[in-house]
């Protein structure tokens, strides 16, 4: 069956009015989230601040743009929740009580549906605009120096991390069709990209070739920070984010397909 534009762009829009619903119903959690989130932005400024009372720089990055890494950091990890991880681990939980039998008998463009089930835009705001406007009110501006083509190639270069990072994390869910669980095994990416806060600069060599390629945790934030800052070369970084996205979504696709003729096989 084939679909539109159209009805991508419904179902998107259907799955945002349910998720609205959801994420609405719960005052105290809500509430709760915010304040975890806000200690840890806390904690973090906290680090950044004795860490730097004692040198200069840390990896060629100054207070300042320490900070404002840490800024993209924080933005990079609403954006993600506001998409990605909630709608990953519904998949998981949606094959191992039956109810992907459900969603694929419907006419629905399923890896769309999945992998856009849940666009959690309340709670994200809500939690994110508060510790976004502190870490932006803490940064030095005047000590950042780019100009707009930066900063158009950065914010290509962060999109194409979203969609790196995704993809990466999408493929250690789906050994769930496999063997009925996976989010012990897709905790296991979460972990791998818990380098958010450490500078591009501050890998070398094959590290860095492995967190950008393999494990693509560096393009998102630091690669574009990097970029907007001038310590990289804007069009290789460029480049690099765009060709580790198309080669990620194919891997999603591939792996996609794979997945779910083991499924139907299984449930036959």
């Amino acid at each position: 069956m084939n679909f539109t534009i159209k009805d991508h762009f419904n179902l998107l829009k259907a799955n945002a009015l349910n998720s609205y619903r959801v994420q609405t119903a719960y005052f105290f959690e809500n509430w709760a989230s915010l304040a975890s989130t806000l200690f840890y932005v806390l904690t973090m400024v906290l680090f950044v601040k004795i860490l730097y009372s004692n040198i200069k720089t840390f990896a060629g990055y100054t207070e300042a743009e320490m900070l404002f890494l840490m800024l993209i950091s924080q933005l990079n990890f609403y954006v993600d929740w506001s998409w990605n991880t909630n709608n990953i681990m519904s998949l998981i939980e949606s094959v191992r009580t039956g109810e992907m039998d459900i969603i694929l008998s419907k006419p629905l463009p399923t890896l769309f549906y999945v992998t856009f089930r849940d666009i959690i835009l309340i709670n994200r705001v809500k939690d994110g605009v508060p510790n976004l406007l502190i870490m932006a009110f803490l940064v030095k501006w005047s000590e950042i120096h780019t100009n707009w083509i930066l900063i158009l190639i950065s914010i290509v270069i962060f999109i194409c991390g979203q969609i790196a990072w995704h993809c990466f994390r999408f493929i250690f869910a789906l050994p769930v069709f496999f063997i009925g669980q996976s989010y012990s095994i897709y905790s296991i990416s979460g972990t791998l990209g818990e380098t958010q806060n450490i500078p591009l600069e501050g890998f070398r060599g094959k590290l860095r070739d492995i967190f950008v390629s393999a494990v693509p945790s560096l393009i998102t934030a630091q690669m574009s920070v990097s970029v907007i800052l001038g310590k990289s070369n804007p069009i290789t970084m460029l480049i690099i984010a765009i060709a580790v996205a198309s080669i990620f979504l194919i891997l999603k696709s591939f792996a996609w397909i794979i997945s779910l003729k083991n499924y139907s096989s299984a449930s036959s």
